[in-house]
């Protein structure tokens, strides 16, 4: 099956400050317009639609066709890559997870992390019934076997940038 993993900011929004905020946090500057807060998964339906699979601070996680996730983020750059995923399957996964809310707790937990560093391990936000976008798609990798779950002992301590590498990885594999 064929996916799309897509590096996104902020479509229409003035100030974007937590976009700004995850943007620097991530080493990014937020005023250069290769610099991105959020991730997304996206893939083609039989019917040949291109829909997109994501987790956001407003609506969750939410399944929506590309036209209507193009109006909320712009999307700076994406890769393409091929995995062996019964189609079925995902869409039924997509299905399942479509309406979790959006995980604050391991937003603010990397926050104080990383602002404080008195805590070693992000322990807010400890399960898969609220996603951040990088950890629905950390969740996919393993719900789909595509990596070891053991590799990602603490999701709520996944960024960003670990979340690049990891696609990066499964693009190499081609599994």
């Amino acid at each position: 099956m064929k996916f799309h993993y897509y590096k996104c900011r902020p479509a229409n929004h003035k100030f974007p400050i937590v976009a700004w905020l995850i943007m620097i946090f991530q080493g990014m500057a937020p005023w250069k317009k290769s610099s991105t807060s959020h991730r997304a998964l996206g893939y083609r339906c039989p019917l040949g639609k291109m829909w997109i699979v994501d987790a956001s601070g407003k609506y969750g996680v939410q399944k929506r066709l590309l036209v209507d996730f193009s109006k909320q983020y712009k999307i700076v750059e994406g890769d393409r890559f091929d995995l062996k995923v019964n189609p079925n399957n995902f869409y039924m996964w997509v299905n399942d997870h479509n309406g979790l809310k959006y995980d604050y707790l391991q937003v603010f937990g990397l926050l104080i992390k990383q602002l404080f560093g008195f805590i070693t391990f992000n322990t807010l936000g400890k399960n898969y019934k609220a996603l951040t976008c990088n950890e629905l798609i950390v969740k996919f990798a393993i719900d789909f076997h595509l990596i070891d779950k053991n590799l990602v002992k603490d999701s709520d301590n996944w960024d960003l940038l670990m979340t690049d590498e990891l696609i990066d990885t499964l693009k190499q594999r081609r599994l």
